[in-house]
């Protein structure tokens, strides 16, 4: 039986950083799922509420 990839831990230090990309009407949920994500320890999701500062042009902030 293939293993969960979000159950491997990973080195210290690194995490992985996925682009959450979504449909506005679904944000609740991916919010939710950006948690799950989060609580895994070494999953850093980029989601855009959380990481645009207001007043950041949100193309630098992308960029990184």
């Amino acid at each position: 039986m293939p293993q969960d990839p979000s159950e491997n831990p990973k080195p210290v230090g690194a995490k992985l950083i996925p682009f959450l990309c979504f449909a506005k009407e679904n944000q609740i949920v991916v919010r939710e799922f950006s948690q799950r994500l989060i609580s895994k320890g070494w999953i850093d999701p980029w989601f855009d509420e959380d990481d645009i500062l207001p007043g950041q042009i949100w193309q630098e902030s992308v960029a990184m």
